[in-house]
């Protein structure tokens, strides 16, 4: 499926990264996957249901790699080890990348310009 992209370029070291500009509902539901695995649901005393974290670092960490791996098409042209190359980056680099990906999965309007603080 073809599909519209948006161009970012890095603040410090001018990577050039196109990225998705929306995601599809499959999508959506592979990048909340993660976190739906990692909560085991039991039945307490009483009837009450209890929520236990299954390694909650390393969820976060998939998560966020998944979202990368997802939403990011190429960076500074290349397609391939793509994760990599956005987590090599300066790590401010890689925040703004990250910033603007969260925008894409949150399904926030990018055409529209941030709200001055």
């Amino acid at each position: 499926m073809d599909r519209e992209t948006k161009t970012i370029t890095t603040p410090l070291d001018k990577h050039v990264v196109v990225i998705k500009s929306w995601i599809t509902g499959r999508e959506k539901r592979a990048l909340v996957k993660p976190f739906t695995e990692a909560v085991e649901v039991s039945v307490g005393a009483g009837g009450k249901s209890e929520f236990k974290s299954k390694e909650a670092g390393s969820v976060i960490e998939k998560a966020a790699n998944l979202v990368i791996e997802t939403i990011v098409v190429s960076v500074n042209g290349k397609t391939e080890g793509i994760l990599n190359l956005i987590l090599d980056m300066k790590s401010q680099d890689t925040d703004f990348v990250v910033k603007e990906l969260d925008k894409v999965s949150a399904e926030k309007d990018f055409t529209k310009p941030e709200p001055k603080q």
